[in-house]
């Protein structure tokens, strides 16, 4: 006899249309429209950011690397691609701060 109780603890993630259109537009000049991926195929995964997006607004996005994926034993960190993440998030913040939207810090 087994007893099985499933809880649903975290929602799907799913970015919000606009927070991906800045992305989109930040990434694709920070490093090229021609290396970015806007139309990615959905992954099956769990990622608890999706409560964050419950509350606020935004877009889980990822900065690539080759090789293999970040829970694979095989897996490497490419030290390279930080300034990569940093850029694009600062680039991010100087845009959307100048632009007529309203950026909440939380």
């Amino acid at each position: 006899e087994i007893e099985l109780r499933i809880e649903n603890r975290v929602p799907v993630t799913q970015n919000h249309a606009s927070a991906v259109a800045a992305v989109v537009e930040t990434a694709g000049r920070v490093v090229g429209p021609d290396r970015v991926v806007a139309d990615a195929r959905p992954l099956m995964a769990g990622e608890d950011f999706s409560l964050m997006l419950e509350a606020v607004p935004g877009a889980y996005f990822f900065v690539g690397q080759d090789g293999a994926y970040c829970h694979d034993p095989e897996y490497r960190f490419d030290l390279d691609v930080i300034p990569v993440g940093a850029a694009i998030f600062v680039d991010l913040v100087r845009s959307r701060s100048s632009a007529d939207t309203e950026i909440q810090f939380t």
